[in-house]
């Protein structure tokens, strides 16, 4: 089982490396990474409103929120 790590920035503007998303974590923004979201575990550290954001684009996808684990912080 491989690993997968995409970092989000929501605050940063520029052109993107290949592991870097500059915007909000959408469920579209997933599905250009993921063909079957329900098959992975997810992993989301940052404020709440990110987790908020996330965890409902996930479950829009369909993923169990058991398969969903967050770590709040802030600035």
């Amino acid at each position: 089982l491989g690993v997968r790590y995409v970092d989000v920035f929501s605050r940063e503007s520029g052109p993107s490396i290949p592991q870097e998303v500059h915007g909000y974590i959408t469920s579209e923004a997933l599905m250009s990474y993921l063909q079957d979201p329900q098959d992975y575990i997810y992993f989301m550290c940052g404020p709440s409103s990110l987790m908020e954001s996330g965890r409902e684009a996930l479950v829009q996808l369909g993923v169990p929120t058991h398969r969903i684990h967050t770590e709040e912080f802030s600035f």
